[in-house]
């Protein structure tokens, strides 16, 4: 038989790796699959699974941002606290079939280990059924999560014109469902409706993060930022910006955006050619976010800026 050329398979696997967001190696290494285990099939199975159970939950705008490659902190922790749970075992369920049967030029058949004995189609739907309830409770942890913190997620909320919108409540597969009711608590001074056995109210200090402001006359980053006038273990709603010194600098463990009324003000790097006429500047150095802001010659008083993540 003639050895089949497998570049363009290669290339349609390879473009389907990139809409993985989790490593595949991740799936294998933390799951009953074996080290073996042919990756292609479980590749397939990922994919299908982000589609069909996470898609909808979260919408595609934030399934296109978790895709992209150096996310920030708070996506890093999305990712690690829930969101890789729910698609290890989402995954696992897609595939156990297409593990336990092939599909090839002579028809279906069923693999055979000879030293093993091989489970029935009821025993392998049950095996499923069981991750696909896993994957679903991990998947409804992670929307109480995003619920109670979609500021920080801001993709979670946008509408999208060519693809799914997040549904913000979890679609459970199948098996018996208890409904859970929901209860007012009081938490500081204000209520919060709870459901049982969620996610805990929001908390901001999940995601702190070392942030230092105040005026400099300095140029460029790298100078050491605790010589700035203010500073915060997270970054803070607003900051005031005196007509002082030549510029205003925010610098932060997490990517900060400056914004007016609600408004995200565009921002040009600081290796631009025309860095050191523009009013707001910004870029990473050293694992910090460092934003520059020309302050003395253009404002005449004070003015806030509301600072984004």
């Amino acid at each position: 038989m003639a050895t089949q050329d497998r570049t363009k398979y290669n290339a349609y696997l390879d473009k389907l790796k990139d809409e993985l967001i989790i490593p595949i190696e991740q799936i294998t290494a933390t799951s009953m699959l074996d080290l073996n285990i042919n990756l292609d099939k479980l590749i397939y199975a990922v994919v299908n699974s982000q589609k069909l159970y996470l898609e909808p939950l979260i919408g595609s705008a934030m399934v296109r941002k978790l895709q992209e490659t150096n996310l920030t902190f708070e996506y890093d922790l999305l990712l690690d606290r829930f969101l890789n749970d729910a698609l290890i075992n989402w995954g696992i369920s897609e595939c156990i079939q297409g593990l336990a049967y092939s599909v090839a030029q002579g028809g279906i058949y069923r693999h055979d280990a000879s030293d093993s004995e091989l489970p029935d189609a009821k025993e392998i739907a049950t095996i499923r059924q069981n991750y696909l309830s896993k994957g679903d409770e991990f998947g409804r942890r992670l929307i109480d999560f995003l619920n109670k913190n979609k500021s920080y997620y801001p993709e979670y909320s946008q509408n999208s014109g060519d693809g799914l919108n997040s549904s913000k409540r979890q679609l459970f597969t199948g098996g018996l469902q208890i409904e859970s009711k929901k209860s007012i608590q009081i938490f500081d001074g204000f209520d919060s409706t709870c459901s049982s056995g969620g996610v805990g109210r929001s908390d901001p200090s999940v995601f702190s993060a070392a942030t230092y402001y105040g005026n400099s006359d300095e140029t460029d980053m790298g100078f050491d930022q605790t010589t700035l006038a203010g500073s915060d273990n997270t970054v803070p709603d607003s900051v005031i910006a005196q007509p002082i010194n030549n510029y205003f600098w925010v610098v932060s463990t997490i990517k900060v955006y400056p914004a007016q009324v609600g408004t995200r003000i565009p921002t040009v790097p600081f290796t631009d050619v025309d860095a050191n006429t523009e009013i707001f500047v910004s870029g990473e150095q050293d694992g910090l976010f460092w934003l520059r802001i020309k302050i003395a010659e253009t404002y005449e008083n004070a003015v806030q800026f509301e600072l984004q993540i």
